[in-house]
This record gives structure tokens, C-alpha cells and sequence, in this order.
């Protein structure tokens, strides 16, 4: 490197013996220059994924010592330029054992300039050895070996001070001692006088007899256990004692994390009695900055008032930092955190609009209201029913301003204009994760999950590919813009390959081309791969059921999902300018559907199933509370921004009344059929032959739920898909005409929220037919039910599942039917009803 670098300079500023010209560039310029020429920028994309990706554990589960890894990030920092000494320590934190990490950051603040990287290492290094050895002697002691104090003490890592940043030597001292052989010596005699060591047998207990200073084992008693061959000191109950308490001592003991005797410490013990129910916390609205939608939790036993790190960015107010953040001593023991700084906010509980300053620290809430608050103003904290009550400031008894305590509150909904501020905002703060559709392209990194196109047989039997497409005059200009950027990006890369797959001349409705490339000859020869399970159905119920509901759309899905580099020399295509492979997954591929699903879920692994459903490239960002949402969505941006995804800007909604996904038109608890897709169907003309029919009836059952006894209708057609001659009839058409009006009927479907449901042990009124408009009874518990509805015809059998207060009123959540077999044909009336009972109660 010194080699290149070292002409460069001469040449640049004109180095003469004697002495040198003053620099006409800055040092920073001249470090600028040096990156651009002699450092690949594809070889520091992926030295900064190994950076973020580094574990303690690889993806062996083998183990990394921290000295190791410590080199490791030198090493790649050096080679990417990185060489901050605060960017290494980051590094170094994120990549050690969680338990680790927590030791270093007990005994020192790392975020210092004066704090070197070399001394979070020793002190890594230090805890380390603590963990391995109190590990080995507990898998020691499992395998029924012999643990004696010497082990028990030397498996006790060592004490740590704050202000000090010292070890207690306690334990270490008596490791040294009994390593080397070494003892204390008795009282009278000096240092370094020999004693005579008593004889001991092969399990190493003393023999002999008393006139030569030893004893007879038989004859002693253990003052432990009662028993007799050994003394209270090396008793195997008393170890056993000491592992039990060093267990339970979470000051004393760190278990690694990989440790086979590593217990759950949620799990409850078989011995002790139930734990109590957790009591509820008093919460209430509030306002801050004139905008509803968030929570206070009040809290007596805090010192001050606190707000989420979030809320004063995304508020638009001043935050004060700390120059060092400051401890937070919380009740539990060994619980800390750090107040980052604070903020002046104008906020309304209650009735009570006043300016207030906030602490800024990580806590779970929106704001935690403290003893300052509460204290300055008189407030009053009532329980059973849950409400506070807040007085003048200057302590006047004044009138009551009382606030109902709630968890959120699921009838607020923001006006458009705050929805309209916070999208502005979002697309503000992360304009690099919300692109437009016009940015320029841009080469993801190398990650994780990568695509991979895996062959049957290596060598490809159609290398001489004949299949050609002719490109218009008119596609031409569209197609040059497309090949410029794609290369500019490094995303398609000019070669000479001796086969190559077609290109396809494909515009898009803006009149760009859309890249398209003829895969089907390629995917014969690739294996499929397992698509990772995926719940279509809870995810519509989800985003239907959600208060909140935003959508982000992957912009151009495929090509943010690398290619395995091994890999890239099977992608060759065609275009009219020449061969080119691809470094990213191609649209068409048999895998990339698999691989953009493996994808989301590596990155956005902590927020799917909870707060984010996915499928392909629509995502769904659900929350109970717009303070929540607003605090998801933040979230799922600084993960896409982690890890270099790009979101359309064009197709990301935030907070819409439309939520339609996966061909469903959904909107706040239902859910019907898009527009679209009915359309589709009804345009459909009457089938000529078995393949088109089938298709019409693939479009019909997957919307099944939708059509009350839809098998009715499709019996006679069902019949003409078999191995039978094509023969459509009256029946057929009468049949074909009876889904579409069905189609044509636009049946919309509630949804299950288990929160709306009465109790489980309450029951509606039960009527035999509904009641007369003006003497309308009501339950005793007041809730949703749901309701079974079942019936039988000639050809099969049908049911449907409701949910409503009553069964006259109840809304249908979904629709089934099924073609009697050709035993239940002949079932009697009763059997049949029962049988469609039967079905419709039994899980499928």
C-alpha cells in the first residue's frame, strides 16, 4: 500500500530533496483521494457488513476469544479506512457477549475519548475468563467430577467498583496461591519454611494415624452431612450447597450464554407458591404540543418526569443534550440506565395545560409523570376506580380535574392533518429509506441473506439458446436510459458469455422500460427452495382488526437482494447492446420470491407477528394507539435504514382508510373483494373448453369465504374438469350465471377482535326467531358473540361463521361449503344436516 501511495504524494506536491512545497490540499482532502483511488469500494461494502454482522458466536456457534475479535475489527477497519477509535469501540461492544458488554459498561463509560480501545479489551478479556472458568466448573461438577472450594472459588468472577474501575483481588490471590502449591504460613513459622504434608490415599483423603499427625478416615465424622470417611470441608453435599447459592446470586455468578446449565430465569419453581397478579398502571391521554394520541403513566415513585426518546424530534422541539449521559437508578437491583438530556414541552393532562420539563431516557411509555409533577401541582392519585386529580399550582383548593385512567385510547383517531404532518416528517428525517421511484439505483450490500440460484446439473444443456426477441424503434430510447443506470449502479455488468437468456421488451404504463428477462430454461435446471411459512389470512385479519394501519412497499423488491458472488456467473442476459450478468435477484427467477421472504424476515425479524406482517414486498405496520404507531413505524424505519432497504415514497401510506393487500379491499374491520379482481371475474366469458374453466374456477375458490353454498353452483361444473367428454349444457350455464350474480353481490365480512367478546362464560339472549323492532332484548354481559349457522342441500354442505351481539344481527365472518362424496349422497335428510354440523364445528 505504502509502495502506491508514497508516488502519489511525490507527484502531488512535487517533493524535492531538501525540503517540500507547502500542501495545496487539506489533509482530509488528501485522505478523500487516497479512499477513491486505492480502496475497492465493493471490498468496503463488504468489510462494513462483516463489521455489523460480527458475533462472539459465528455462524458455526463456534466460540471467538474477544482478543480475537478486537484484531479482527482493526483489521477490517484499517482496511475500510474506518480507523475512529470511538467507531472500533462500537464495534467492539455490539460484537461481544451481551454479558460482557454489560461488565464494561458497569465498570467504566466506554463513549470517552481518554477510554482506548486496548483497555475495553483487557477489561473484556478479564470478565471473559470469569465466565469460561465459572462455566467449566459448573459443567464439572454436572458430570459428577469432584468440585472442591478451590474450583467453587475460582469459578467466582471478580468484584467490580465504580469508582475504582478495580477488580477485588480476593478470589484471584487464593487462585495463585493454591495453583502454585503455595500456603500461608502457620503462625510461628517464617516464610517459606517447609512443611510436611500429610500422606493422603488415591482420593486424595489423609491416612494414617494420629501419632504421625494424620487420622484414621473410617473413624471421622463429617459435621455436614452426619457421615463418615471425610471431613465437613470436602463434603459433596456442602459443594452442592454452594452451587445452589451461586446460582441464585445474580451479583456473584454470570452464566455464559451458551452454557448447557444455563436455567430460565422466567421459569417459576415447582415449590414456591403462585406469583401475584401484576397490578395494572394508572395511565391517562394527555396532549403534548397541542396533538393528542399519547399516554402518561404516572408514577409515584419516580423523581422526575420522563419522555421516550422519540417524541422531541418528531415534535419538533429543542433537545438539551448531556455532555455524559447520567445514571438512572431504578428499584431493582442491577437495573440501570442512562438519561441522555431533556427538553421543554407544553403538554395537557386533564384539564391543566402548563410547560414542563422532561428528562429524556429509554422507558416504554410515552411520558412517565414523576413526584416533580405531581408534587408541584397538588396532584392526587386515586385507586379503585384508577384517576388523578390535579390542583392549582400555587396549592389553592381549587375544582377537580379529573382524568379516567386507560391503556389507549381505540376511538381516537388523528385528523388527516396530523397524519399528513407526520408523513412529511417521516419522509423528512429518513429520505434516504423513503426513495422516489426516479432516485438512482444503487447496489445493495452483500448480507446475511443472500440469493443463490442452485443448479440440478452443473453444466446447462441448452447453452446454444435460440430463443431471440426483437426490440421496437420505440422501445429503444426507454431501454438506453434503463441500461445506463443499471451499469452506472454496478447492478449489470458487461461480459462475454457463451449463453445468455433473452431479454423481453416490456414498457411500463410511465412509458420506462421494465426489465424483463426470459428465466423459464434456467429455472428447469434450478432447484426449488422452500418458501418460509407464511399466514395470508392472519395477515389480512391483522391489518383489518389494527386501529392503525400503514403500508410500506419495497421499492423494486428484487434488486435489494443481492446475488451470492459465487453465484453471479449463472445470471448472463442478453440485451440488444450486448451480454451483461446481473449482481442482483432477477424478476422471473424461481427463488426470488423465496429469497425476498428470507429477506424480510432476517431483517425485520423483531417487529414481524407483532407490530409488521409481510408478504413479498407489501408490508403492513399495525398498532392499537396512534402514539404506538407512531413509534412503530419510526422503529421499522431505523431497521431498514440498518440495513440499506429502500422503501417507495410513491407507495408508502401512512395511516390510509385503504388497506388493501393480497386482493382484498380492506377497510377498519372488513373486508370484501377489490374492485379489480371482481371485475376480472365477472368480464370472464363463458369457458369453450376444460382449461379455461379450470381457471375460471381456480379465480372463483379462491374466494370462497366470500360466496354463501358457492358449491351449489359449482357441482355442475366441477363435473366437466374430470376425465370426461366436454359437453356444456344448460345446467352449466345456469350454474356459470349463479356465481357471477353472487360475485356481483359485493358481500362484506366483519372481523374477529377477541377484545370486543363478551366473557367466555356469559351467554346472549336466545330467541327462536328475530325480534320485533320495538322489543329488542339485551344480554346481561355486554360483548360480541359468535354464532354458527349450518345446512344441507341435495348436493353438499354448507355453514357460516358470524359475530354480533345477537343472532338476528350478527355480521358473517366467512363462508364454507363442500360436495357431498358419493356415500353422503345417500345419507338421510337428518344425517346430512348433522354431517354439515359436524364439518363445520371440526377444525379442518
Amino acid at each position: 500500500m505504502a509502495k502506491r501511495i508514497v508516488p502519489e504524494v511525490m507527484r502531488e506536491f512535487d517533493v524535492k530533496a531538501g525540503g517540500t512545497n507547502p500542501s495545496p490540499i487539506t489533509f482530509d482532502e488528501l485522505i478523500e483521494n487516497f479512499e477513491k483511488k486505492f480502496v475497492d469500494p465493493e471490498y468496503k461494502g463488504r468489510a462494513i457488513s462483516e463489521l455489523d454482522s460480527l458475533r462472539q458466536r459465528d455462524n458455526r456457534g463456534n466460540y471467538v476469544r474477544v482478543r480475537d475479535i478486537a484484531d479482527k475489527i482493526e483489521d477490517l477497519c484499517e482496511s475500510t479506512n474506518e480507523q475512529s477509535e470511538w467507531q472500533m469501540k462500537r464495534y467492539f461492544i455490539d460484537a461481544v457477549d451481551y454479558k460482557i458488554a454489560a461488565a464494561i459498561n458497569r465498570v467504566m463509560t466506554w463513549e470517552r475519548d481518554s477510554v482506548l480501545l486496548d483497555h475495553l479489551v483487557t477489561v473484556a478479556a478479564r470478565e471473559e475468563q470469569s465466565l469460561l472458568a465459572e462455566r467449566g466448573a459448573r459443567e464439572a461438577f454436572q458430570q459428577g467430577k469432584k468440585f472442591s472450594n478451590y474450583t467453587a472459588l475460582i469459578a467466582k468472577p471478580a468484584k467490580y467498583t465504580a469508582s475504582n474501575e478495580q477488580p477485588n483481588r480476593k478470589y484471584q490471590q487464593q487462585w495463585r496461591s493454591q495453583s502454585k502449591g503455595e500456603h500461608a504460613p502457620r503462625e510461628g513459622q517464617k516464610q517459606g519454611q517447609s512443611t510436611e504434608q500429610s500422606p493422603r490415599d488415591a482420593n486424595g483423603q489423609p491416612t494414617g494415624n494420629a501419632r504421625n499427625g494424620t487420622r484414621d478416615m473410617s473413624k471421622v465424622t463429617c459435621h455436614n452431612c452426619k457421615k463418615t470417611g471425610h471431613y465437613a470441608r470436602n463434603c459433596r453435599s456442602r459443594v452442592e450447597s454452594k452451587m445452589m447459592a451461586m446460582e441464585d446470586s445474580n451479583t456473584e455468578i454470570k452464566v455464559l450464554a451458551s452454557s448447557t446449565a444455563m436455567n430460565d430465569d422466567d421459569a417459576q419453581p415447582a415449590n414456591e407458591a403462585p406469583i401475584a397478579p401484576f397490578t395494572k398502571y394508572v395511565s391517562v391521554p394527555i396532549k403534548l404540543e397541542d396533538q393528542p394520541g399519547f399516554n402518561a403513566t404516572i408514577d409515584t415513585g419516580a423523581s422526575h418526569t420522563f419522555i421516550h426518546p422519540s417524541l422531541p424530534k418528531r415534535l419538533g422541539v429543542k433537545m438539551v443534550r448531556y455532555p455524559m449521559p447520567r445514571n438512572l437508578k431504578l428499584g431493582t437491583k442491577g437495573s440501570r440506565s442512562k438519561i441522555i438530556g431533556f427538553c421543554y414541552l407544553n403538554w395537557t393532562i386533564a384539564d391543566l395545560m402548563t410547560r414542563q420539563r422532561f428528562e429524556i431516557a429509554n422507558i416504554d411509555d410515552d411520558v412517565l409523570g414523576g413526584r416533580e409533577f405531581l408534587r408541584k401541582h397538588d396532584t392526587v392519585v386515586e385507586l379503585n376506580p384508577d384517576r388523578i386529580i390535579i390542583r392549582n399550582t400555587t396549592g389553592r383548593s381549587l375544582r377537580h380535574n379529573k382524568a379516567e385512567a386507560a391503556k389507549f385510547d381505540p376511538k381516537y383517531v388523528p385528523t388527516q392533518a396530523e397524519i399528513d404532518s407526520f408523513q412529511t416528517y417521516l419522509f423528512a428525517e429518513y429520505s434516504d429509506v423513503f426513495v422516489d421511484d426516479k432516485a438512482p439505483l444503487n447496489l445493495p450490500p452483500l448480507r446475511d441473506v443472500q440469493h443463490t440460484i442452485p443448479f440440478i446439473n452443473a453444466e446447462r444443456a441448452d447453452k446454444k439458446q435460440r430463443i431471440s426477441y426483437r426490440f421496437p424503434d420505440e422501445c429503444m430510447p426507454a431501454f438506453d436510459r434503463c441500461y445506463k443506470k443499471h451499469v452506472e449502479a454496478g447492478i449489470w455488468v458487461p461480459c462475454a458469455a457463451e449463453r445468455a437468456d433473452p431479454m423481453i421488451p416490456n414498457l411500463k404504463k410511465d412509458g420506462e422500460f421494465r426489465p424483463l428477462v426470459d428465466l423459464r430454461k434456467r429455472n428447469l435446471n434450478t432447484v426449488q427452495q422452500d418458501m418460509p411459512m407464511q399466514d395470508a389470512d392472519r395477515m389480512i385479519n391483522e391489518v383489518a382488526n389494527a386501529e392503525f394501519a400503514s403500508t410500506f412497499d419495497l421499492k423494486g423488491a428484487f434488486q435489494q437482494i443481492r446475488i451470492d458472488p459465487d453465484d453471479e456467473d449463472k445470471t448472463p442476459f442478453m440485451t440488444p447492446y450486448g451480454a451483461c450478468y446481473t449482481r442482483v435477484a432477477q424478476q422471473g427467477d424461481r427463488n426470488s420470491t423465496v429469497s425476498l421472504a428470507r429477506l424480510i424476515e432476517h431483517v425485520f425479524r423483531d417487529q414481524l407477528g407483532r407490530t409488521m406482517y409481510a408478504y413479498a414486498d407489501d408490508t403492513k405496520i399495525v398498532s392499537p394507539s396512534w402514539g404506538q404507531h407512531i413509534r412503530d413505524t419510526i422503529e421499522i424505519a431505523e431497521t431498514a435504514r440498518k440495513h440499506d432497504l429502500r422503501f417507495s415514497r410513491e407507495k408508502s401510506l401512512i395511516a390510509p382508510e385503504a388497506r388493501d393487500t393480497l386482493g382484498r379491499k380492506i377497510r377498519k374491520g372488513v373486508i370484501s373483494i377489490e374492485s379489480d379482481k371482481r371485475n376480472a371475474i365477472l368480464a370472464l366469458p363463458v369457458p369453450t373448453n376444460k382449461k379455461e374453466l379450470q381457471s375460471f374456477l381456480g379465480m372463483v375458490e379462491y374466494n370462497a369465504r366470500f360466496i354463501p353454498m358457492l358449491m351449489d353452483d359449482t357441482a355442475p361444473l366441477a363435473t366437466l374438469t374430470g376425465n370426461v367428454p366436454w359437453r356444456w349444457g344448460g345446467a352449466c350455464s345456469a350454474a356459470f350465471e349463479a356465481i357471477k350474480q353472487k360475485l356481483a353481490q359485493e358481500v362484506e365480512l366483519a372481523t374477529i377482535n377477541a377484545q370486543n367478546l363478551a366473557p367466555y362464560s356469559s351467554s346472549p339472549v336466545h330467541l327462536t326467531q328475530p325480534p320485533h323492532q320495538n322489543d329488542v332484548p339485551s344480554n346481561a354481559v355486554k360483548g360480541q358473540y359468535l354464532f354458527l349457522q349450518t345446512d344441507a342441500s341435495v348436493e353438499g354442505v354448507g355453514s357460516a361463521l358470524l359475530v354480533g351481539e345477537n343472532w338476528w344481527n350478527a355480521k358473517p365472518v366467512g363462508f364454507h361449503s363442500r360436495k357431498f362424496s358419493p356415500a353422503e349422497f345417500n345419507y338421510s335428510t337428518p344425517d346430512q344436516e348433522l354431517q354439515a354440523f359436524y364439518e363445520a364445528s371440526t377444525p379442518s
